[in-house]
């Protein structure tokens, strides 16, 4: 069994091609469907936009565990363009790699990427903000509702912190708005895409299926590995996901490019169901249907 790494982002000691290929591929895609805007029907575009920007979170989230190339500068250079505008890539980088620190998973108070409350705050809560975050744990509300709640906490935290005198996050702003200013161009003014369609046609759905992914990956249990899940799912999404699905391999060794996770975990399935605990679905559809207005869990953190 491949044992987790202390490390968790690692480069790669060669160019992987396939990585680079998709990276250039997806570009194309992005450039001939938003070229195509005045000529699409909008339901199509809204599935099509939204899995284009899911990939290229997708993408982000293999270049900050350092891959296709060794050098991490011309890594990040093939996705600057921030398609997603909303996080800046170097505040999702840092979050993500605090929450690779497995002992800390799913804990409120140290891993950034957790959706328990704190206890406390949870006792605190008055009835309807502990219905609130009950139906945010549906799959209705984590998926329809998610990116609004997602995007306006965070964006109100870092409000926040910037009118607390936190110069560094001016800064990371500032190099953010350099990354959106190209697609902003090309979108708004090139392809005369306004910008609220762009992130109701684009951003949202895209942000809509990351939450998706994101909405079963780990569970609050006293063994840390068994917090996160395999989704054996189908080629299509597991490409869009660049197969995060399987995601106790990729928390067991998270320096494992896209393209080996799905080798390790057919030829170590045993070891791995074993090891997380049998913490395993057969595919989204099935969480879907499990968790359409139930809870996945109770909000607050239990350990």
């Amino acid at each position: 069994m491949i044992r987790p790494s202390s490390a968790p982002a690692i480069t790669t000691k060669q160019i992987e091609w396939p990585t680079v290929l998709l990276i250039i591929i997806h570009g194309l895609i992005f450039i001939a469907l938003t070229l195509s805007y005045s000529v699409l029907s909008w339901w199509l575009i809204w599935p099509l936009g939204g899995l284009l920007i899911a990939f290229h979170g997708s993408l982000q989230h293999e270049i900050l565990h350092g891959h296709p190339t060794p050098y991490q500068w011309v890594n990040e250079a093939m996705i600057f363009p921030n398609l997603a505008l909303w996080i800046p890539y170097s505040l999702y980088k840092s979050s993500h790699l605090s929450h690779h620190i497995s002992h800390q998973l799913t804990d409120p108070a140290r891993d950034p990427e957790s959706y328990y409350l704190p206890i406390e705050e949870w006792h605190r809560a008055p009835n309807w903000l502990k219905t609130y975050y009950r139906f945010y744990n549906t799959f209705i509300g984590r998926f329809f509702w998610g990116p609004i709640h997602v995007m306006v906490k965070f964006l109100l935290s870092e409000a926040l912190m910037i009118v607390k005198e936190d110069w560094k996050k001016i800064g990371t702003w500032l190099i953010h708005l350099l990354a959106c200013l190209p697609v902003l161009y090309w979108v708004v003014v090139v392809c005369e895409i306004p910008f609220w369609s762009y992130m109701t046609l684009f951003v949202y759905p895209g942000l809509c299926l990351t939450l998706l992914r994101s909405f079963i990956e780990h569970q609050a249990v006293e063994n840390h590995k068994e917090r996160s899940i395999i989704v054996d799912t189908n080629p299509l999404i597991s490409l869009i996901f660049l197969n995060n699905n399987l995601h106790a391999v990729h928390h067991n060794n998270p320096h494992l490019a896209w393209f080996v996770l799905p080798k390790v975990w057919k030829s170590e399935r045993t070891a791995i169901l074993k090891e997380n605990g049998h913490y395993y679905c057969a595919g989204y559809l099935t969480i879907i249907c499990r968790y359409w207005l139930k809870p996945k869990e109770q909000p607050n953190y239990p350990l």
